[in-house]
């Protein structure tokens, strides 16, 4: 049995995370922790989770959880993963990993050397049309070529950009996961070159990214 600690207590956790992970016979959830504390109580009441907290360093250090869930906004994953690795703690979190490549860099290195298992929520690879798309694809023959599209409309207030009052850029935060699908049916080779162009439309901001990537 795995014990499992949540920090953040919002719309995906409730509505996608939990309603999963509450049927693994193999997990129990021992506490969830917000900043705003109603939202943990109400999380805790309907999933029957026995302790909430404020502070995620508290839950950790009290629970000592085999695993932690972060599904928190990305300005303040890294010291949250941190904090977990310090503690031996495995981690799954939220897309994007990090605010830049280099603390992802950083998290995977930490991770590698204690041997911590980690995962990140590119969960589109594992959709049924994908599985069966690419299955299909591979009773043909090698996959030489992928075309990946990825439209979302977000909406902008007074012309500025809405994710995290623009901390992070688009492609990292929304089109990631149009990357990860790419390299996923690329048959996750390393990439050798990438030609890319970026536009803004009516806007201040990059809005649109075009990329020709080649695979090793």
């Amino acid at each position: 049995m795995k014990n499992i600690a949540i920090v953040g207590a919002n719309y995906m956790t409730g509505n996608y995370y939990l309603p999963v992970l509450s049927t693994f016979e193999d997990c129990e959830i021992v506490g969830i922790c917000d900043i705003v504390e109603d939202r943990a109580n109400e999380l805790a009441r309907k999933y029957d989770i026995p302790k909430c907290f404020t502070n995620h360093r508290v839950m950790l250090d009290e629970l000592k959880p085999d695993a932690v869930w972060l599904i928190v906004p990305t300005p303040v994953m890294f010291d949250m993963v941190m904090d977990a690795f310090e503690r031996d703690i495995d981690v799954f979190l939220e897309k994007p990993p990090a605010m830049t490549t280099y603390q992802t860099k950083v998290m995977a290195t930490v991770a590698e050397r204690k041997k911590l298992v980690t995962g990140v929520a590119f969960q589109r690879r594992y959709h049924p049309t994908v599985l069966e798309m690419r299955e299909r694809v591979a009773e043909i023959g090698n996959i030489n070529h992928v075309a990946v599209n990825f439209y979302k409309n977000i909406k902008s207030e007074n012309g500025l950009p809405t994710n995290f009052r623009g901390a992070i850029e688009m492609l990292r935060c929304e089109s990631v996961h149009a990357v990860d699908l790419m390299r996923y049916l690329a048959g996750l080779s390393d990439i050798k070159t990438v030609k890319a162009t970026i536009k803004n439309f009516d806007c201040d901001y990059d809005t649109a990214y075009f990329a020709n990537v080649e695979f090793e």
